[in-house]
């Protein structure tokens, strides 16, 4: 399965307190991609927000992943995981029956 997860500074958190796990959060996070899990990894500046799409078997497994991170650990960043399922709307272009006035 497919999931998104957004990752957010905690509220009160400072741009120093970042620093000394920068290093170690990004040798995780190429462990994370290395093993296969995380296929997609975006950041933005404004506002500060990191987005990953990870593949797993469930939740469960994503939150594990996500427990590995320094900064997670540390409490310094905000989680939010997103399954992402089919776009089953589409059914409608080839079933026709969906779409029929009642």
């Amino acid at each position: 399965m497919k999931f998104l997860v957004l990752l957010t500074p905690a509220a009160q958190r400072t741009l120093a307190e970042f620093a000394p796990y920068a290093i170690e959060e990004e040798i995780a996070i190429w462990g994370a991609y290395r093993n296969g899990q995380l296929r997609e990894c975006y950041f933005q500046s404004s506002p500060p927000e990191v987005t990953l799409i990870y593949e797993a078997a469930d939740v469960a497994d994503v939150h594990i992943e996500l427990d590995r991170l320094p900064m997670i650990k540390a409490g310094l960043l905000e989680r939010r995981v997103v399954h992402l399922g089919p776009w089953l709307p589409i059914e409608a272009v080839f079933d026709k029956t969906i779409m029929a006035p009642q």
